[in-house]
């Protein structure tokens, strides 16, 4: 986002490079294994509509993100490698690089509007198809129309990417405000949103109350607003203090510390932190134990006899650690404990 670029080999350039790498790697492992834990809890999460909305937008705000980090690697990598398709390949990551980030905001957008519309639009109910419908063309749309727009009016003149960098010119075009500006419309409505939800679930008015499932679905959507909105928007708000030249080091520190790690948020706040997804792993963690557990036994239990049945002594032997024979009788406490334990697995599953 900054006009100026370190000194090569200075001390500043490699201690961003560092932070950049280290925390991307951070951030697409996070998002990655955040989308293999929503597909593994993927039906114990999305029994209602608030749920499964909800959820699309965690998975397409992840995916979205994840797809451009990789990109802000791939126009790293052109940028150090001299090449004729160089400028072509510049342009092509420039573009996905816009497009990825503003649909990170943008289905931020839409789990914040989705949210509105479910508290205050108590009575009326869109289906399901409507509103993925609605979520998936502001997610994808407007950043497709946004990005399409800034690529069709400044390529034409080669000044859509900057000299020294795959990303949007600044110095002659400003082109980098076709990012600036939405991401910070949408930090701003997504805080104002958070504010009435909050005052709408402290004071719920009369016949106003949704299932208790749903109102648990509702806190969930407003902690992951409140969270990740003020991340999101802070990153980049350091971010436009180091568009001004001759910036302070610390801006740019700050900016790549926090931005780099974006994904690792992600999974800690909207994914981990919902306490529906916590008990779905646990659940499945638990059966998967019980079911190994309980294989192992059953092996064990129809083991062979160390002795052979032929003499008194080997069949009491056999008896005495409950093997097959004819002096194999159950006690009331054996009965009695076998019983606890089965209740104390099934407790753990349910």
């Amino acid at each position: 986002m900054s006009p100026d670029s370190p000194y090569p080999g200075s001390l500043l350039e490699i201690l961003l490079d560092i932070i950049s790498y280290i925390g991307l790697c951070f951030s697409i492992l996070s998002l990655a294994a955040c989308l293999v834990v929503e597909a593994v809890v993927w039906k114990s999460v999305t029994k209602n509509r608030t749920s499964y909305m909800r959820h699309i937008c965690i998975v397409n705000i992840a995916a979205s993100l994840l797809v451009a980090d990789s990109w802000f690697i791939v126009a790293a990598a052109i940028h150090n490698h001299y090449h004729p398709l160089n400028k072509t390949a510049c342009v092509a990551a420039t573009f996905f690089i816009h497009f990825f980030y503003l649909s990170v905001f943008f289905w931020m957008l839409t789990l914040g509007l989705m949210l509105f519309y479910r508290l205050v639009f108590i009575l009326h109910d869109a289906s399901k198809s409507i509103q993925k419908t609605i979520a998936f063309s502001l997610g994808y749309g407007c950043p497709l129309v946004i990005s399409v727009i800034t690529v069709g009016a400044t390529q034409p003149q080669e000044v859509y990417t900057r000299k020294n960098a795959c990303w949007l010119n600044w110095e002659d075009t400003k082109a980098l405000l076709a990012f600036v500006i939405p991401a910070l419309i949408i930090v701003v409505v997504n805080m104002t949103i958070m504010i009435v939800v909050i005052s709408k679930i402290l004071r719920p008015s009369i016949g106003d109350k949704p299932s208790k499932q749903e109102k648990s679905s509702l806190f969930q959507i407003n902690k992951s607003i409140g969270v990740l909105t003020p991340l999101l928007g802070l990153t980049w708000g350091f971010g436009l203090a180091t568009v001004f030249q001759g910036s302070n080091a610390v801006f740019h520190i700050i900016f790549t510390l926090l931005n780099a790690f974006q994904g690792l948020f992600i999974l800690l706040f909207g994914c981990l932190w919902d306490q529906k997804v916590q008990e779905a792993l646990l659940k499945k963690f638990s059966l998967s134990r019980w079911s190994s557990q309980h294989s192992k036994s059953t092996s064990l239990g129809s083991s062979t006899p160390v002795f052979s049945m032929s003499s008194p002594i080997s069949r009491r032997f056999n008896n005495l650690f409950g093997k097959t024979g004819t002096y194999n009788v159950s006690t009331p406490e054996t009965t009695s404990s076998s019983l606890e334990n089965t209740s104390s697995a099934y407790s753990l599953l349910n």
